[in-house]
């Protein structure tokens, strides 16, 4: 992440930089953890030179550090923690990142409208990240899918023995359905590598921290996974803020340039990383709130709510052959502000449109939300170009679509 934000920032002060001051950035470790965060914090308060934070990574370090910022009056922005505690009763706390109430709707709604999966098995860690996720996403499956089994693992005991006593339980749960697990990276690395080496076949999803490296290279030094790419995680299913196969032309012009830089990949993260510091909240706050007034970025628009979230869409991503790739079917959350009008039919209990279209759908008879009655709408729509057809199914607010070529 700081190397695309460092990246970032040269491009700027070799224009000249802001008013003709150059940005300097200081850069600090919180090594992931909740007390260390909290120094950190401290000692960019004592250090008086911070206009604004970049930051944190885990969720409990952006909760901690928040309330030193908050204290004190430090504009803080996340690329990355999704809890929702991050910004709440915090004006000065943003994320550009969506949050966990809507990962774990997402994920709900994947496992049940496109997996078709009945039945959620949950393992979770009893952190802040993973409980909470456990739980926004048990409350998100009510009326929706069976949530059968559910084990928690305890940080305050070894995680190992833990973690066999629960794959060891699975085994004898054939009845279990899908797993969703609900933790970090390196926990969740563990837990696939005994779930897969005790044979279990049972389909996986997980969260975000599945999409990073610390979870796909956590694999590499195994044996079956130097014979064979991908044994531990081909077929897990995982939200993801950013994949690159699904990314704006912007994106792929930072990627080029940041791999030309640093002569690697640059994680999800960085594309969601890139004055006074009141005003700098006042702007953040106030100027960017609507669609309208959005700063257009390499994933997406940024704009914020009153809490300092963004109304960003969960990418869907599949491992295969250990590389995360988009799955075939996409949802995308439609904002009421940005999507068109279009008239509907109904035919067959169903509401049909057809014809030539350019940007999202809306109903002014039936708004089209995940929290209200469920709409489903199939439509074709031709690009201009007419060389691809998109069919695009629209379910709770969602939107689906893929491409295929023309008949």
């Amino acid at each position: 992440m700081t190397q695309a934000i460092q990246l970032y920032l040269d491009s700027i002060n070799k224009q000249g930089g802001i008013n003709n001051q150059k940005i300097v950035l200081d850069i600090f470790d919180d090594q992931n953890d909740a007390n260390q965060a909290l120094k950190v914090a401290q000692d960019i308060v004592e250090q008086n030179r911070a206009v604004a934070v970049i930051g944190h990574h885990y969720s409990v370090c952006s909760i901690n550090g928040g309330k030193v910022y908050k204290k004190h009056g430090i504009p803080a922005i996340t690329p990355a923690s999704t809890h929702i505690d991050v910004t709440q009763d915090n004006k000065w706390y943003f994320r550009t990142v969506f949050n966990d109430k809507l990962q774990a709707r997402f994920l709900a709604h994947y496992a049940k409208r496109i997996l078709h999966q009945n039945t959620v098995s949950i393992i979770s860690t009893d952190e802040t990240y993973g409980s909470s996720l456990a739980s926004l996403f048990e409350k998100a499956s009510k009326n929706l899918i069976d949530i059968k089994y559910k084990w928690l693992l305890s940080s305050n005991k070894n995680l190992e023995p833990q973690m066999a006593q629960i794959v060891s339980d699975l085994q004898t749960k054939p009845d279990a359905g899908l797993i969703f697990l609900a933790t970090h990276a390196p926990e969740g690395v563990k837990l696939v590598k005994l779930i897969r080496d005790a044979e279990i076949k049972n389909p996986l999803i997980a969260p975000d921290s599945y999409a990073g490296k610390s979870f796909s290279e956590g694999f590499l030094n195994y044996p079956k996974e130097k014979l064979t790419p991908g044994y531990y995680t081909n077929g897990i299913y995982v939200s993801a803020p950013f994949i690159l196969n699904t990314a704006n032309k912007q994106a792929y012009a930072f990627n080029t340039l940041y791999q030309k830089q640093f002569q690697e990949k640059p994680p999800w993260h960085a594309f969601y990383a890139v004055a006074d510091r009141n005003k700098i909240r006042d702007i953040l706050l106030n100027q960017f709130d609507t669609p309208e007034h959005a700063v257009k970025g390499s994933t997406g628009l940024n704009y914020f709510d009153e809490n300092g979230d963004v109304l960003k869409s969960v990418s869907m991503g599949v491992y295969k052959n250990n590389h995360l790739i988009s799955t075939f079917n996409q949802l995308q959350i439609m904002p009421p502000e940005t999507i068109a009008q279009v008239d509907l039919t109904r035919q067959e209990g169903r509401y049909r449109v057809k014809g030539h279209f350019k940007g999202n759908l809306y109903s002014s008879k039936h708004h089209i939300s995940l929290i209200q009655q469920l709409l489903s709408i199939n439509f074709r729509h031709r690009h201009l170009d007419r060389k691809h057809l998109n069919t695009l199914t629209l379910e709770t607010g969602l939107n689906s679509r893929h491409s295929m070529p023309k008949p």
